[in-house]
C-alpha cells in the first residue's frame, strides 16, 4: 500500500505543473473511447491539422473498436496538456471522441506500458514494479471483457460512486466485475454480479453493500437520462502489506 502511495504520488508530480485529470477509472475512459489496444508505436507523422500527430502502430492486442494501423495523437502546440509515444515503444491506447476526432488524449486513460523507470530507480525502488502491476491488472480487466463480450458503451458518461467500507478480506482473484441498470431519473433498478471473487463472504458483502450504498453521478447538470442504461463497474483488490489491510476499491491504481 504504502509503495502504491509513493508510486500514485510520484507520477502525478512530473505532471502536477501542467494538467490535471479527472479520475473516472478504466471503466469510464473504457466506455467514452471508440478505440483501445495495447500497440507498439511504428512511426510518428505529422497531421494535416496541427494539433494532432499520426502514427503507424501495430496492435498487440484488440479491446474496443475495428483494427487499423493509424491512430491520431491530440498534441496542441500550445498546451502542456499532451502525451508524445515514441517510435519503438509500447503502450495501451484509449481513444474517445473530442470534437468530431478520436483520438489518443492525455486523459484518456492511454498509458506506456515499457516506460523506463531507471532514472528514479534509487528514489524510487518500486517504481516500476507497482507500474507494471497496474497495467497488468488493466489489461487482465480488458481481456477478461472482450473474451466475454461484455458491453462497456457509457453513452450518457455515468459514474458509479461507493460508500462501502471492503478491508481486510482475502482472495485470489485480482477483480471483480458487475453490471449497473441505471434508471431514468439515475436510481439503480439492478445489480448483477458479471464476475465475482472467489470469496462468497466478500461477494455477498459486496453486493448487499452496492444495494444500500451506491450512488449514480453524471457530469451534467441534469441529474437525468433519456433512457435506462446499463453501466459496467469493475472492482480490484489490493492485498495486504507490513503496514495496511487487504482492500477492494473501484479505482485502478
Amino acid at each position: 500500500m504504502k509503495n502504491i502511495i509513493s508510486l500514485i504520488i510520484f507520477l502525478w508530480s512530473l505532471n502536477m505543473a501542467a494538467c490535471e485529470c479527472m479520475s473516472t477509472g478504466l471503466m469510464n475512459q473504457l466506455g467514452q473511447a471508440t478505440f483501445a489496444a495495447k500497440v507498439k508505436i511504428l512511426k510518428i507523422n505529422l497531421s494535416q491539422n496541427p494539433d494532432y500527430l499520426d502514427a503507424d502502430i501495430e496492435i498487440l492486442d484488440l479491446y474496443k473498436g475495428q483494427r487499423t494501423t493509424t491512430i491520431k495523437i491530440h498534441n496542441p502546440s500550445d498546451s502542456m496538456c499532451k502525451i508524445s509515444p515514441a517510435e519503438g515503444e509500447i503502450w495501451l491506447v484509449l481513444t474517445p471522441l473530442w470534437q468530431g476526432i478520436s483520438s489518443v488524449m492525455y486523459c484518456s486513460g492511454s498509458v506506456q506500458i515499457d516506460k523506463d523507470f531507471s532514472p528514479f530507480k534509487d528514489k524510487y525502488p518500486n517504481a516500476e514494479l507497482n507500474h507494471m502491476r497496474s497495467i497488468n491488472k488493466k489489461l487482465s480487466v480488458l481481456k477478461y471483457l472482450k473474451q466475454h463480450s461484455i458491453d462497456v458503451s457509457n453513452k450518457f458518461n455515468l459514474d458509479i460512486n461507493t460508500s462501502c467500507d471492503l478491508t481486510g478480506y482475502e482472495t485470489i482473484e485480482e477483480f471483480a466485475i458487475y453490471r449497473i441498470t441505471v434508471r431514468k431519473d439515475l436510481s439503480i433498478r439492478k445489480i448483477t454480479n458479471l464476475k465475482g471473487f472467489d470469496n462468497a463472504t466478500l461477494s455477498e458483502t459486496i453486493t448487499k453493500c452496492l444495494q444500500t450504498s451506491a450512488r449514480v453521478g453524471i457530469f451534467k447538470k441534469e441529474k437525468v437520462i433519456p433512457e435506462e442504461h446499463e453501466v459496467i463497474l469493475a472492482l480490484y483488490y489490493y492485498p495486504s502489506d507490513e503496514e495496511h489491510q487487504s482492500f477492494i476499491s473501484p479505482r485502478d491504481f
